[in-house]
């Protein structure tokens, strides 16, 4: 086979792979930089009368902030559990309300895990929450009758950075 077809094949498989082969290094740098993509880190969804801002610039300062009719609820830190999921992304729960003998309101996010690419300044990201009231006692759930937790399902639409 002769030279000038190994290189077509090369350069064929080569392109088939994604990889642009350029004659100068510096060239190359910007080739693989302008291609990189990078994971986002903050979120801003709305959607069912609720408006989600969620950063996880710093897994160890972790932000939620929850607005509704009812007014702006802000967490930080400790207040937020986060749990990663391999089928999920990652799932962020706050505490929005608590009632000693009454009930506990949680609100969880699940924050789809996402890339842009270095040209995109966000991409649209599409997800749920799940508002949970759950009844409680003083002497713990086996003494409130019915159902314990109730479900109200949040479809969210937004941006992501």
């Amino acid at each position: 086979m002769p030279k000038f077809e190994i290189k077509g094949v090369i350069v064929l498989i080569a392109f088939a792979i994604g990889i642009v082969l350029v004659g100068d290094a510096e060239a190359q740098k910007r080739v693989i930089m302008e291609n990189k993509l990078i994971k986002v880190k903050t979120y801003h969804l709305v959607g069912d009368g609720i408006e989600i801002e969620f950063s996880m610039k710093d897994p160890k300062a972790l932000e939620l902030v929850y607005r509704d009719k009812q007014g702006e609820h802000k967490f930080s830190g400790q207040a937020i559990h986060l749990v990663e999921s391999r089928e999920l992304g990652f799932l962020a729960s706050v505490v929005l309300e608590q009632v000693p003998d009454l009930r506990i309101i949680t609100f969880s996010l699940a924050v789809p895990s996402a890339n842009r690419s270095n040209d995109e300044k966000s991409i649209s990201v599409e997800t749920f929450a799940v508002r949970t009231t759950s009844r409680t006692s003083s002497g713990g759930p086996k003494l409130v009758k019915g159902q314990i937790q109730a479900y109200q399902i949040h479809v969210l639409k937004g941006n992501a950075w």
